[in-house]
């Protein structure tokens, strides 16, 4: 199954450099500017840069739902902390066929509002209740729960 979006330039080249740059610590990339600031600042960069550094595969554009609006800032809220997500949290996407939905399926039964289909770029990481999380994450159709 083709991807529905392929990584720009930018995101691609991100990834590289994280790959060329695997021997090096976090600090050393930090302080002796090894890369440009926008690769910490931007979340996309930030996501396809660590992931070639982590030796990770490049993220994969994904499809999926959530409850309620995409966050303005690109980043669901752990409510148990009150911290941001790495992203925007995702009840369950699709990536080449295989689902992956979230850890925390008592906590999901409490969950309300509208059903919003979204897609973005599947961080590794995953939310704090096991949740997938989206970068660059975007609406595509809202529907009322149960719909």
């Amino acid at each position: 199954m083709k991807p529905d979006k392929n990584p720009d330039k930018n995101l691609v080249t991100a990834y590289k450099k994280g790959i060329s740059l695997q021997d090096e610590s976090w600090e050393d990339i930090i302080y002796q500017e090894m890369v440009p600031d926008s690769y910490f600042l931007d979340d996309e960069l930030y996501l396809f840069f660590s992931a070639g550094y982590y030796r990770l595969p490049m993220p994969s554009w994904v499809k999926g739902w959530r409850y309620g609006e995409v966050p303005a800032s690109g980043r669901s809220t752990n409510f148990r902390d009150g911290h941001a997500e790495a992203g925007v949290s995702a009840m369950e996407v699709t990536k080449h066929g295989e689902t992956y939905s979230t850890q925390d399926e008592v906590s999901a039964m409490f969950l309300t509002g509208e059903v919003i289909e979204i897609e973005g770029w599947l961080h590794y990481k995953r939310g704090s209740d096991g949740e997938p999380l989206l970068v660059a994450c975007r609406e595509l159709i809202k529907n009322k729960k149960g719909e």
